[in-house]
C-alpha cells in the first residue's frame, strides 16, 4: 500500500485555558509557556499529525475531523457533546508516559477514521 494520497495532516489541538486569562500579555505568556510542551508532542506524534495549540474561546465552531485534546479542568465547562473527537488529557500531559498513551488513543482515531 504505497498510496500517498493522504497527504493532509491530522490536526490535534491541545485547548489552553482562557477563563483567567484575558489581556494581550497574559496570552502571549500562556502561549510562551506551552510553546515548547507543543513542540514535544509534535515531536512524539511523528509527521502524519499536524499538532497546535489555541485558546478555548477563539474556536467558534469544533471540526469534525480535528482532534481535540480537552484539559481535565475542561470536564465542567464544555459540552463535550459538541467536539466529535476529543481526548480528555491529565494535567501532567507531557510527561513521556502520558504522551506515549495519547499518541496511542490518538491513533485509534485515526484507524476509525480509515475504516
Amino acid at each position: 500500500m504505497g498510496e500517498e494520497q493522504n497527504l493532509e495532516k491530522q490536526k490535534v489541538v491541545y485547548l489552553l485555558p482562557t477563563t483567567a486569562v484575558s489581556s494581550p500579555m497574559s496570552r502571549m505568556y500562556v502561549l510562551s509557556h506551552y510553546r515548547e510542551p507543543v513542540k514535544r508532542m509534535q515531536a512524539c506524534f511523528g509527521d502524519p499529525y499536524l499538532v497546535k495549540s489555541d485558546f478555548v474561546d477563539n474556536i467558534k465552531k469544533f471540526e469534525d475531523e480535528t482532534i481535540y485534546l480537552v484539559p481535565e479542568q475542561f470536564r465542567k465547562v464544555l459540552n463535550m457533546d459538541k467536539i466529535a473527537k476529543h481526548i480528555m488529557v491529565p494535567s501532567n500531559i507531557f510527561s513521556d508516559k502520558v504522551l506515549d498513551d495519547l499518541r496511542r488513543e490518538v491513533a485509534v482515531f485515526q484507524m476509525r477514521k480509515l475504516l
